[in-house]
């Protein structure tokens, strides 16, 4: 922190003389380190709650603690299912392991993905990206070695 304040000192005289203060304040946002502290605006947090369940309204925390609970879930499941490889643990890890791709790939989506008509695509894209992925996982679980002596065989061989 001492580092900085002396940074903003020692540059902020040198840039003013160069630049002139009306571009020095309009450049804050980027050059923060070196603007000295006169210059910079200190606004009021918003008081409004930005995360959490709202009062009437949706709560996405219900679907944030089943995606954890997914994702801690696999942790044992995955050693598991490649050291004690058999047809039910394989099908167990294959939908965990899809449920968990199918949640955190509708929430990067949602995050990422603007405009007017790429946000009605994304979902059913996903949904059938999923779907066909879990079908394929099945496939190799029911008609070939499964999916724990799958990477067995992958990581043996190398």
């Amino acid at each position: 922190m001492a580092t900085m304040s002396v940074l903003r000192c020692a540059g902020a005289r040198s840039l003013s003389r160069l630049l002139g203060p009306q571009l020095l304040s309009r450049m804050a946002p980027i050059a923060g380190t070196l603007v000295p502290k006169s210059t910079l605006m200190v606004t009021q947090p918003k008081q409004k709650r930005l995360y959490g369940p709202e009062l009437g309204g949706h709560s996405d925390t219900g679907m944030w603690r089943n995606e954890r609970i997914a994702a801690i879930a696999l942790i044992p499941l995955i050693p598991a299912g490649i050291l004690v490889p058999s047809m039910p643990m394989d099908f167990i890890l294959s939908a965990a392991l899809v449920l968990h791709c199918h949640w955190r790939l509708s929430g990067v989506c949602e995050d990422y993905i603007h405009g007017e008509l790429l946000p009605k695509i994304h979902q059913p894209f996903v949904l059938v990206m999923s779907i066909l992925a879990f079908g394929s996982l099945c496939y190799l679980n029911y008609s070939d070695v499964g999916l724990g002596n799958a990477v067995r065989m992958l990581y043996s061989e190398l």
